[in-house]
């Protein structure tokens, strides 16, 4: 598989390879762009990582601290609600 540092490398990698004939290699990259989450959609990404860490710190405070009061239960969520693309 190919490990890349940004969804545009990646964007490269895919016509690199299908240059070359190469169509299922497993491709991993982040940002998160809607481009790329298209890409992982079409099956031609394997997956990309939002890393935006003040948007993530802030989301995961408010869920401990929800969790933490009751008032958000994560075990009873459904696993849809658990899973992130």
């Amino acid at each position: 598989g190919v490990h890349c540092a940004n969804d545009n490398i990646a964007y490269g990698v895919i016509e690199a390879l299908r240059a070359e004939g190469i169509e299922n290699m497993p491709i991993v990259a982040y940002d998160g762009n809607p481009e790329a989450v298209k890409l992982v959609m079409d099956g031609k990404l394997l997956a990309t990582v939002f890393t935006n860490p003040h948007w993530g710190g802030g989301i995961t405070a408010a869920l401990a601290y929800y969790a933490a009061t009751g008032a958000f239960k994560p075990s009873e969520e459904p696993k849809e609600h658990r899973e992130f693309y």
